[in-house]
């Protein structure tokens, strides 16, 4: 399903969700107004959800299990611009199976830092 270019719902995967719980007002309404579900554990609940989306900002990444394909899980970390603002996230998906895709958080974490860092030293951190 995650090709270059192509596009997911941002409800039910990391990268999605990391950009949802940072992104506007006018962002979250229009995505919680339209809840599509793809699996039994999609989360289509919107006060779900926006409990969801405060704890991904307090705690710093998403993570997914199976919400948008069955057998597949995912984690993601947001990726900074200037004044802290989150411009992108970084992400990973992993097989169900392999559970120690939690362990590729602190690795996550640092890439981000470094692609943060790099990116406002090169004048594109107001992306």
């Amino acid at each position: 399903m995650s090709k270059p270019g192509s596009r997911l719902p941002l409800h039910a995967t990391g990268v999605g969700k990391v950009l949802l719980a940072y992104g506007g007002q006018e962002l979250q309404d229009a995505v919680l107004n339209s809840l599509d579900r793809f699996t039994d554990k999609t989360i289509t609940d919107v006060e779900t959800l926006r409990k969801q989306l405060a704890t991904i900002k307090q705690q710093g990444y998403a993570a997914t299990s199976e919400e948008l394909a069955e057998g597949a899980t995912s984690l993601a970390v947001p990726v900074r611009g200037n004044g802290g603002r989150v411009i992108a996230a970084l992400g990973l998906i992993s097989p169900s199976s392999k559970t120690e895709l939690a362990r590729m958080l602190p690795a996550l974490q640092v890439t981000a830092a470094a692609l943060s860092k790099k990116l406002i030293d090169s004048g594109l951190g107001d992306a």
